[in-house]
């Protein structure tokens, strides 16, 4: 049997292999905890690990491996060799690089099942000019030994994909971050990033102003961004010269709704053009699209009806976390008669789950009516944290890291994004819909097709029915679909159908088993910690159910150190007199399923370990604190929660053994 391994050197690192008719994939954050961990050269892959076990193999056997750096890959950090597993294999096995593009292309085409299609990647930034291949360097618009890819257009036939566009941006400045206020950009990725950063202090965090935009008026036109001419983007400086000060959400609040509203407005309107420009040219009526920029529902949907008559495909990682996958399709395609495994849903591995309970504030039990149970539970409305089979590759769940609830409690929304996700009021919840009553909620009359199972697009709904599921309805009256169908997800559709029996309503409330800054949970261990922690009423975790009883505290339980070392260097002023305040870094290895991580934690984090002792729970530690340092019950709570998902402890009452299922 052939396998091949795919990496992804990116901020949203991930692995995957494939063999004769599978593929398994994760990003590195998954297993690390820490979000949007960037993989590089020398990092402890435990994704690498995750996908040999999950296949039952070892590095020797892996018979080709094709890799992307979002980044320059002559840079030491990108350097496979730094990783002695990777050295090793090298050895005896070929190692192919491709573009960044190109693997975003390969990753959208191969998965999508068009023999032949316009393909379309748009992100932040990518590969520089130099690690792209004579037949890309030879499309780009402008050529640049310091240009770095940022849009890029191919065409896909059978198994062959060829550029036929390329935009370049200078000397690594897709943003040209600055002390204060909002950076320049330039890129279309880029441009979206800077507001994100002016409006909440993170490049990343486009996600929030595509939620916050319809709260808000357009104040700039587009062309105060960016145009469109002659074949390419003019970037312009007037947005971030007018944004000059470091004030955060919420601290201006209507400002920065206009500016979201605005940004989201630009690239409706100018990323058209130039998709529109591409298709006229090709002629095109397969497309097919990747990029972070991709995850953006609002445009995706103004693309849907300006070309009714065309075939979108988005597969289901469109950002970074999909170009492994991409890699692994490229490799594929290397031997013209092989045929690529679907880019599904289900991404990850099926863990088998096993539990116990040592206290009367929990309950747990293996129910083979677990599906029906947890559709009765949703009805009596409680917020249910779903865990099934293996996991969703990319920022969305899909049914099997999922936190569910029944959409027609009033003022759900805002309950979950205090008490479970911690996140900002305006961030809006997605419904996941059986497809085929798609059309008896949804304004679907203006577009030719009406599924959506990755999360992708948004639909008005129709008003006759907005009060009946106002939890997954956002302030514009759209709402952000995954459509669901028996094939595709045979347990999460059974689910829905049983819901929908019982209630009248073909749909759930469905939204990231996760806390905001935190990854998607896993493993089982890491979906029983978060349940442990957050507002959750249960966790259904394959056929095993876990509840907690009215009287339930977090702070009840005992923690108990998952430490292997803990390392901590001091500023010495007196080597006789060391004091607590000299502390400069706490380094710790906490021992985790796949290898031990590394990590350094800040000093409250420290403090918390010193307390634990297998004897106080969490109410001594927690006076011991306040005595100590003037904390109150939510900073407490803050650091024990951050520190419990990091893996740093476990509970003495809550005993989790997982291991995955035997590979076929």
């Amino acid at each position: 049997m052939t396998y091949i391994l795919g990496l992804s050197y990116s901020h949203n690192g991930s692995v995957a292999l494939a063999t004769r008719n599978h593929i398994v994939s994760i990003q590195e954050e998954r297993l690390n905890r820490i979000k949007r961990f960037r993989l590089t050269g020398d990092a402890e892959m435990s994704s690498l690990s995750y996908c040999l076990n999950s296949a039952g193999i070892v590095v020797k056997d892996i018979n080709q491996v094709v890799y992307s750096v979002q980044g320059d890959s002559t840079d030491y950090m990108n350097r496979y060799e730094l990783n002695k597993e990777l050295y090793n294999l090298s050895q005896h096995a070929p190692f192919i690089k491709i573009s960044h593009h190109l693997a975003h292309a390969a990753s959208a085409f191969f998965g999508s099942g068009f023999d032949d299609a316009l393909i379309i990647v748009v992100d932040g930034m990518g590969s520089p000019y130099t690690d792209l291949s004579a037949e890309e360097k030879a499309v780009c618009r402008t050529v640049s030994n310091n240009g770095w890819e940022h849009a890029s257009i191919y065409i896909g036939e059978g198994t062959i994909i060829s550029p036929y566009h390329k935009l370049l941006v200078r000397d690594n400045k897709w943003v040209e971050d600055s002390k204060y206020g909002m950076p320049k950009y330039a890129s279309v990725g880029g441009m979206y990033s800077a507001v994100a950063k002016q409006i909440f202090g993170g490049l990343m965090d486009c996600g929030k102003v595509m939620g916050l935009a319809p709260y808000g008026h357009i104040d700039y036109q587009p062309e105060a961004f960016l145009e469109y001419e002659n074949d390419q983007f003019i970037f312009k400086s007037d947005i971030s010269l007018q944004f000059t000060s470091n004030r955060r959400w919420p601290q201006e609040q209507t400002i920065y709704k206009n500016l979201a509203a605005s940004v989201q407005n630009a690239l409706n309107k100018q990323l058209l053009r130039y998709i529109r420009k591409a298709i006229d040219e090709t002629k095109k009526h397969n497309v097919c699209l990747a990029g972070g920029v991709f995850l953006n529902c609002t445009f995706n949907e103004v693309l849907y009806k300006a070309f009714r008559g065309t075939n979108f495909y988005i597969p289901p990682a469109p950002d970074d976390s999909g170009i492994s996958v991409g890699a692994v399709y490229y490799g594929i395609n290397c031997d013209r008669e092989s045929k690529c495994p679907p880019f599904s849903v289900e991404m990850g591995t099926a863990y088998q789950f096993k539990g116990e309970i040592q206290t009367e504030m929990l309950t747990i039990e293996r129910n083979s009516n677990y599906i029906d149970q947890t559709a009765r539970m949703l009805e009596q409305e409680k917020v249910i944290g779903w865990y099934q089979g293996g996991s969703e590759l990319g920022p969305r769940a899909l049914g099997h890291r999922s936190i569910l609830a029944n959409p027609t409690i009033r003022n759900l929304k805002n309950a979950i994004n205090h008490s479970i996700k911690f996140r900002e009021d305006f961030r809006p919840f997605a419904p996941s819909v059986i497809e085929k009553e798609v059309p008896n909620w949804f304004n679907v009359a203006d577009i030719s097709d009406h599924k959506s199972p990755y999360m992708h697009r948004t639909f008005r709904v129709l008003e006759g029915k907005v009060d009946k599921i106002n939890s997954v309805v956002h302030i514009d009256g759209t709402s952000r679909l995954q459509t669901v169908t028996a094939e595709q997800d045979p347990v999460y559709y059974k689910l829905l159908e049983s819901f929908y029996a019982m209630t009248g309503i073909p749909l759930l409330l469905n939204t990231s088993f996760n806390t905001m800054g935190q990854p998607i949970v896993e493993t089982p261990e890491d979906a029983v910690m978060c349940f442990l922690f957050v507002g959750l009423d249960t966790c259904v975790i394959n056929d095993t159910i876990l509840q907690k009883k009215d009287a339930y505290s977090v702070m009840d339980l005992t923690p108990v150190l998952n430490l292997d070392s803990c390392r901590v260097s001091y500023r010495i002023k007196n080597v006789e007199e060391i004091d607590i305040r000299d502390i400069e870094r706490v380094d710790i290895k906490a021992i985790g399923q796949w290898k031990e991580a590394a990590q350094r934690i800040d000093l409250l984090r420290y403090f918390l370990l010193r307390f634990i002792d297998t004897r106080r729970n969490g109410w001594e530690i927690f006076n011991r604190m306040k005595e100590l340092l003037k904390l109150d019950k939510n900073q407490f709570l803050l650091v024990y929660r951050e520190a419990a998902k990091q893996h740093l402890f476990r509970f003495k009452e809550v005993s989790i053994e997982a291991k995955f299922k035997q590979p076929n």
